[in-house]
């Protein structure tokens, strides 16, 4: 059946699955019928501009978002590697937010600057519609009177349902600056923001109908009393790094009608009686409690015994007849300081941390009840041993849904069985131990992930890369990144290396490139080479710059980088 036979009906039914980006890139200006489609009857558009080239955002910005303005129902904007000051171009153009007048979700990522955020957040106040913000890895400086703004602006839009704000490493205080109510707001998720009791209290006076929550409690030894009762909190997730249990039971003591709970300890452990106690006494009215506990505990090591008795204090009728919740604990018996995790089954979270050294064991009776672990989208291996033999803690585990994964390579080939299909993975980060490496057992794994996005390749100083690397091919590979192993400086890459990598298949169709070099001048060679390079990430040697003077916008390497381009 040809696209064109369809009903008009049938064809703005499947619109509405499709970014409008690649909406308007594949029919727009195609013939009358679906310019009609497109600019008069589609009602629906989902404009994400994450990953846009420079162009295509200019031919977007100055041809359609003119004619679809009132019917753009959500928005990305993002100031990362991909689309380095996107946000600022857009707004370049004349765009107000207080234009797109049917705008339910916003979206704004690795935005920098608080008086942007601001500019921003002011244009929404009067968008009748808008019921979502999520404000993703946006960094700024700690600046009181712009945050206090910025803050009780949110708290001020009038229809604004959800907030979610994703700031690795920031701390909570700024919830302090909230002097506006809102009658309006019900979920909030601020997972990677450390926010204390004190903070937590000062939140909930001025947000009375959360419904649900989510978010980080710091290292805290104060034992704090809430005062304010939310009766409308149903839903809690915590990842609770305090040691106060207390002040954990006098939350669970204002929220009465909690049903569902989700926690990550990483603190203190508490065995399967003391749970029972607490959910008893504080959470009555509780449906749903997920679990994951951090356990270093040395009595545990090689001491199969302790284990059992511990598994035992989650075996009684509470746990297995009256709730059917199972736990399993997974534990490193070479380990001396006895690390371990336990968690409820099924496993509710996004990540999932393993070693090839791991053992396993839980109270459920049939494991291959809870062998698929639906809901893990990031797999993270932590052990560096190049350990290929023992693996049999995984080999009856499967992660059908990853999107990240770290690995060592070379990797066991194990991993072919618990994650069964690579179709959904965008992101991949591998170690390499060592020289001389097999890389045909990457390059099927390049093969079956159809549609990763992201490749970030892990190395030793005193490893160099061999020549098969080079060698390796995939089409959808968009960003590399040569890293240092623990991911914080970028690698340097020699000037074989260099010249190898340029002309290889794995960065041919590439968007974002991070790397070292030795002399400036290769990157010339790069820029005409790579003819799809939209940002570079780059540190040469021969740069003079120390990174104080690197922020600055007379940077030695950039002017000379200007001299060197064309315009």
């Amino acid at each position: 059946m040809r696209l064109e036979s369809l009903a008009n009906e049938i064809l703005l039914d499947l619109f509405e699955f499709i970014n409008g980006v690649h909406l308007l890139r594949a029919f727009f200006d195609l013939n009358s019928r679906f310019n009609q489609l497109l600019v008069v009857h589609f009602q629906r558009y989902d404009m994400d501009f994450r990953s846009i080239s420079k162009q295509y955002f200019n031919i977007i910005c100055k041809q359609h978002l003119p004619l679809i303005m009132n019917r753009i129902v959500s928005l990305h904007l993002s100031n990362d590697d991909e689309t380095p000051n996107l946000p600022n171009v857009f707004l370049s153009y004349g765009f107000t937010l207080d234009r797109f007048n049917h705008l339910q979700s916003l979206k704004l990522y690795y935005i920098r600057s608080i008086d942007l955020l601001n500019q921003i957040i002011n244009q929404c106040l009067h968008l009748p519609y808008l019921l979502e913000l999520d404000m993703i890895d946006c960094y700024f400086l700690y600046e009181k009177e712009n945050i206090r703004n910025l803050i009780n602006t949110i708290w001020s839009l009038p229809k604004l349902t959800h907030w979610k704000f994703n700031r690795p490493f920031s701390s909570g205080i700024w919830l302090e600056e909230i002097s506006t109510i809102s009658s309006s707001i019900k979920y909030l998720s601020i997972e990677k923001t450390e926010c204390y009791f004190t903070n937590l209290s000062h939140l909930f006076k001025y947000t009375p109908y959360l419904r649900q929550i989510s978010t980080s409690i710091p290292i805290d030894f104060e034992d704090i009393q809430f005062q304010t009762i939310i009766s409308s909190m149903i839903s809690l997730k915590l990842i609770f790094n305090s040691y106060c249990i207390s002040s954990m039971k006098n939350l669970f003591q204002i929220m009465p009608n909690l049903h569902y709970v989700t926690l990550h300890i990483t603190s203190f452990y508490l065995d399967g009686y003391e749970w029972e106690k607490i959910l008893t006494d504080y959470l009555p009215r509780i449906k749903k409690f997920h679990l994951k506990m951090h356990l270093n505990y040395p009595n545990f090591y090689r001491k199969e015994n302790e284990i059992n008795k511990f598994l035992d204090s989650f075996r009684t009728y509470f746990w297995i007849e009256k709730h059917q919740w199972f736990v399993r604990y997974d534990w490193n018996p070479s380990d001396i300081n006895g690390y371990g995790i336990l968690y409820t089954l099924p496993y509710v979270f996004k990540d999932f941390i393993y070693s090839n050294e791991f053992l396993s064991k839980s109270t459920c009776i049939n494991d291959r009840n809870y062998s698929s672990y639906d809901y893990v989208t990031n797999c993270l291996q932590i052990n560096d041993k190049n350990n290929l033999e023992s693996c049999s803690f995984l080999s009856s585990f499967q992660f059908p849904n990853i999107r990240h994964l770290e690995i060592n390579f070379p990797f066991n080939d194990n991993l072919w069985l618990i994650i069964p299909k690579f179709n959904q993975l965008t992101s991949l980060y591998i170690k390499l131990l060592g020289n001389n490496l097999n890389y045909k057992q990457l390059q099927e794994l390049f093969n079956r992930a159809s549609h990763l996005d992201s490749l970030t390749i892990g190395i030793d100083s005193w490893i160099s890369i061999d020549f098969e690397f080079f060698r390796l091919e995939s089409t959808s590979i968009r960003q590399v990144r040569f890293v240092r192993k623990n991911k914080l400086t970028i690698q340097y890459l020699n000037n074989r290396e260099f010249d190898t990598l340029i002309n290889s298949s794995i960065v041919f169709h590439c968007n974002v490139l991070a790397l070292g070099i030795e002399n400036r001048t290769k990157v010339l060679d790069l820029i005409k080479t790579v003819s799809n390079l939209q940002s570079l990430i780059l540190q040469c040697q021969d740069d003079t710059s120390n990174y104080i003077e690197s922020l600055s916008i007379n940077d030695e390497l950039i002017e000379w980088l200007c001299s060197c381009l064309p315009s």
